[in-house]
């Protein structure tokens, strides 16, 4: 049996790679996992350039929608602008189907033109998608439990 070659769209469309998400406009689209290299040139901004701008402190990720105002607040311009080059740059690497842009492209949908409540579930679902424990906070060390049985640790 000759073995046949995977093509880009298949790929794609696995359940591990991929996911479809309906927006609260309605809009469906399909996301994949982004990672720490997804971002990384391209002339795209990229995660590591903006994350250098960001505030030292991460944000915390079981924050309130009031908790999350004030920080955005606290801001300062460099950031909040490094903050929304990194977003739209996650959105447009991680949305598969329909492509999104950040210039206006014909057949693309640019990003600027997407509505707030959508950008922000999408951003969203990409986090908890592609970072399934960012969504919980979790220690730094464990407390773990004395070893009783005598034997050597590696």
């Amino acid at each position: 049996m000759e073995n046949r070659i995977t093509s880009a769209e298949d790929f794609y469309k696995r359940e591990d790679v991929s996911k479809v998400v309906t927006l609260p406009s309605g809009l469906t689209v399909r996301i994949r996992k982004i990672n720490a290299h997804s971002c990384l040139g391209k002339g795209k901004p990229t995660f590591l350039q903006n994350a250098r701008n960001l505030s030292k402190e991460p944000a915390d990720p079981n924050a309130t929608e009031a908790e999350k105002q004030e920080r955005w607040i606290n801001m300062s311009e460099e950031e909040k602008e490094a903050a929304v080059e990194m977003s739209n740059a996650m959105i447009c690497d991680a949305v598969i189907e329909p492509v999104v842009s950040l210039e206006r492209v014909e057949g693309r949908i640019f990003i600027a033109d997407i509505p707030d409540a959508d950008y922000n579930k999408l951003l969203e679902e990409i986090r908890l998608y592609s970072l399934p424990s960012r969504g919980k906070l979790l220690p730094f060390r464990e407390e773990q439990a004395p070893d009783t049985s005598g034997q050597a640790v590696n």
